[in-house]
């Protein structure tokens, strides 16, 4: 299937130990080895590579994404670092739930160029 497409896209929840065998990563090798564009999408990444960001865009890709095939990377811990987040995991996972569509499309449509 990636042979057939313009752009790959993938990602997780967050960006931790990601480069030992989590599946986004997999598929960013598969993209690389095909020479297609690899978008990775992430809820959160850890706190050395938010330099790296304006907003929710990669500004540089660290050469750790480059050489698994990935290009653009987009993640929502701009707006998660502004909140304090409840200590209880259901309840974290209901203010992921309840923003992350909103980030999504918000995030794809200035990556696309749309409005």
């Amino acid at each position: 299937y990636i042979s057939d497409t313009d752009l790959v896209i993938t990602g997780e929840g967050k960006y931790d130990n990601s480069f030992h065998g989590k599946t986004p990563f997999g598929v960013a090798n598969i993209a690389k080895l095909k020479n297609k564009d690899v978008l990775y999408i992430c809820g959160d990444i850890v706190d050395p590579l938010k330099i790296y960001f304006n907003g929710y865009f990669c500004n540089k890709i660290p050469m750790i994404f480059k050489n698994h095939g990935i290009n653009k990377i987009i993640s929502f811990h701009s707006f998660y670092d502004k909140m304090i987040l409840p200590n209880d995991y259901n309840k974290k996972i209901a203010v992921y739930r309840n923003n992350n569509s909103k980030l999504l499309t918000e995030s794809l449509k200035n990556f696309f160029g749309t409005v």
